[in-house]
């Protein structure tokens, strides 16, 4: 059940378990060097119904002290790659709440309507329930970069941005492993209540 302070895990799995059982998600383990163009990256696909609580403890628990568990958008379905809508953003809880209304008016509605809010203890990240098909995905991601106006604070992390479409996946962080995460996330509220 999805409720106040949930972890990402639960509103994904919840999601594709319902809609796609047979769905694939991908994960990495990686590295993160700062101002860096690569991640030291180790790629996995995994049954939906199969990404629970305990696989979550078992891979945090394997982790070095300088590795982190993400999640990818690619999902697939029955040999279909699609995508889930993500979003790292760089403003605060207030600034996205401020421009609400150009979010909301930027991005895809069935998008908006089901999308989630998470604190990751260094910036705010956030998912949608839906998938894109992916001859849609790098459409969403121009609309992304979009959210960012002149002369306003900038919305989404454009630097997040680029290396995700270097890589040809959108890709948040689950675990807080490492010194330079705070928290691991949680959700805070949903793109139309924030």
């Amino acid at each position: 059940m999805i409720t106040q302070e949930s972890h990402p895990s639960v509103a994904v799995t919840e999601f594709l378990s319902a809609a796609h059982p047979s769905a694939k998600i991908e994960m990495s383990i990686y590295e993160h060097f700062p101002q860096s163009i690569l991640d030291k990256r180790y790629t996995f696909n995994k049954d939906i119904n199969l990404v629970n609580e305990d696989f979550l403890k078992e891979i945090q628990s394997s982790l070095t002290p300088q590795e982190e568990l993400a999640v990818h958008s690619r999902i697939v379905i029955n040999k279909k790659v699609f995508h889930i809508p993500m979003i790292d953003f760089c403003c605060t809880r207030d600034t996205l709440s401020e421009f609400r209304s150009t979010t909301l008016s930027i991005l895809p509605k069935k998008i908006c309507n089901e999308f989630l809010i998470y604190n990751s203890g260094n910036s705010l990240h956030g998912y949608g329930l839906t998938l894109l098909p992916s001859n849609k995905w790098i459409d969403y991601l121009g609309r992304l970069l979009l959210l960012n106006l002149p002369s306003r604070p900038p919305i989404v992390d454009s630097r997040w941005v680029g290396h995700r479409l270097r890589a040809g996946y959108a890709s948040l962080r689950w675990s807080n492993n490492t010194s330079a995460h705070r928290s691991p996330p949680k959700l805070i509220a949903t793109l139309n209540t924030i």
